[in-house]
């Protein structure tokens, strides 16, 4: 068998383990070529999307969330140290309170459920990942390429002894 013979089946051999490892995935849809590596929130969103759809058709839910206990207490808290409980401006600062909780529910939910995102921004990301491994393949492509070749060379330079050609293999 020929030196070139053996270098050629090295290097399917390990072609065959690079490409095996590089296409193995750490589980379903993990990835790094599939939407779910980035984007890990998405089997919630379809329930983030029916919550916000439920408080854009219900806006009076909103007085049921902590937020807005919290904001209307504030509001409460504030108008009673400035002496304006039970006033004009404590019904304003409790409206605005009450304003403030539902834009940062709204918000919270759009955010949560996809509404606020583009969709090229996830496929901008997986064009960028490609290209990144593409790159990182090329390199290890090359740095295997340039050890096959630094093989050969020491190869042909080398003096198997006992005065055969390429094929003696009389030192094995």
């Amino acid at each position: 068998m020929s030196w070139g013979a053996v270098a050629s089946i090295g290097g399917s051999l390990i072609a065959g383990y690079l490409s095996h490892k590089s296409n193995k995935q750490t589980g379903p849809q993990q990835g790094a070529n599939s939407p779910a590596y980035y984007d890990p929130y998405a089997p919630y969103r379809a329930n983030a999307a029916q919550q916000l759809q439920h408080l854009m058709e219900n806006p009076s839910d909103v007085e049921s969330t902590p937020t807005y206990a919290a904001m209307l207490q504030a509001a409460d808290r504030q108008a009673a140290a400035q002496g304006y409980e039970g006033s004009g401006n404590a019904l304003v600062a409790a409206a605005q309170a009450g304003g403030q909780a539902y834009q940062q529910q709204f918000n919270n939910l759009a955010m949560l459920s996809g509404a606020m995102q583009s969709p090229a921004q996830a496929a901008g990301l997986a064009a960028s990942q490609g290209n990144y491994q593409q790159q990182m393949n090329n390199n290890a492509w090359g740095g295997l390429g340039a050890q096959f070749g630094r093989l050969g060379q020491s190869l042909l330079n080398h003096n198997w002894g006992g005065g055969g050609g390429d094929d003696d293999l009389s030192m094995w």
